[in-house]
Parts: C-alpha cells; sequence; structure tokens
C-alpha cells in the first residue's frame, strides 16, 4: 500500500474536479464520454457510491486522493451479479499521469473489489491507441483477450478497442 495514495467515498464537491478531468485534451481524445455539467456529475457521485455490499447498484466509485489532493477517480460498473463479473475504469488528472498513480489506485481497486465481492472477472476496455492505458492495465494483471473494431464513438469517428480481462486469483500476480 501507497500511504499517499488513498481511495475515498465521493461527495458532491468532487464532481467539480471530475467534471475537469473528463475535459482534459486526453481524456476527450480517448474516452467515449456524454458532455455532463458539474451537477449531473454530482448526482451521479451521490448515486455511486463505493459501498460493494449494495447488491443491486451498477456504479461503484472512488475519488482518487494523493497527499489529500483528489487526483482522479475509479470505478466498478456494468455489474452482472448473476454471471459474477464487471468493468473497471479509471480517469487520473493529466498532471498526475505517467507518474505510477494510475496503476496504485487500479490496483487497490483490484483489491477491494475481489475482497469485497464474490465477482470472478473484471473488464477493462480501452481505446486501441491509448499506448499509456494498455501499458497500466498490463501492469497490473489484465490479459489483452480481443479487438473490438470500431466500437467506441468518440469526437464523431469510430475507434477500435482492445478487450482486457482479469479473473479472480491472478491479481496476485501483478504488482505495485
Amino acid at each position: 500500500m501507497n500511504p499517499l495514495i488513498e481511495l475515498i467515498a465521493p461527495e458532491p464537491k468532487h464532481a467539480k474536479h471530475w467534471h475537469v478531468w473528463r475535459n482534459q485534451p486526453l481524456s476527450k481524445l480517448y474516452n467515449p464520454m456524454l458532455d455532463q455539467t458539474p451537477d449531473q456529475l454530482s448526482e451521479r457521485l451521490s448515486r455511486s457510491q463505493p459501498d460493494l455490499s449494495a447488491g443491486a447498484q451498477q456504479e461503484f466509485r472512488w475519488i482518487v486522493h494523493y497527499s489529500g489532493e483528489p487526483i482522479g477517480t475509479v470505478s466498478l460498473n456494468e455489474v452482472s451479479y448473476r454471471q459474477k463479473h464487471g468493468a473497471i475504469g479509471y480517469h487520473l488528472d493529466e498532471r498526475f499521469h505517467q507518474r505510477g498513480f494510475g496503476r496504485i489506485a487500479v490496483s487497490m481497486l483490484i483489491e477491494r473489489i475481489f475482497a469485497g465481492t464474490d465477482l470472478h472477472r473484471l473488464i477493462a476496455t480501452i481505446s486501441a491507441p491509448n499506448i499509456a492505458s494498455i501499458k497500466l492495465i498490463e501492469a497490473v494483471g489484465f490479459r489483452r483477450e480481443g479487438l473490438l473494431r470500431e466500437h467506441f464513438l468518440i469526437g464523431g469517428s469510430y475507434v477500435d478497442v482492445f478487450s482486457y480481462g482479469l479473473l479472480r486469483g491472478e491479481e496476485t500476480t501483478h504488482q505495485r
């Protein structure tokens, strides 16, 4: 564990930070996001609390803190309780890219999910041109499982996406 990095419960005040992160150039380049106002994001944060025992919830979210400062968000989405899988997401302020913070936060997320749920499989989908995110997800143990051709629509263009998976028990193979 890195004592400087924490995953904390989201609060409405985090919506303004999330809004900024979502509108940074690399976020817009690689992610198929709908434009949302800080108020809309605040509403999402209120619905996506991090209590993994909340059975029917589809979105769980945490704010990544570095030395007490919010620097990003990690999430578990699209949970299928019947099939025991879910998709992870992560998003960091561009000022904190390429410094290992994302790898640490995603590792913490994986540990939290597998310790707090009976999910068997985690999924990640990444825009093929997003080399930094591909390196991050592979560094934490995910395996590339396929190519989804023209899967994301970003800025009016279709983008190929790599599909990644991590099975329970494989998480011990990654290092922070």
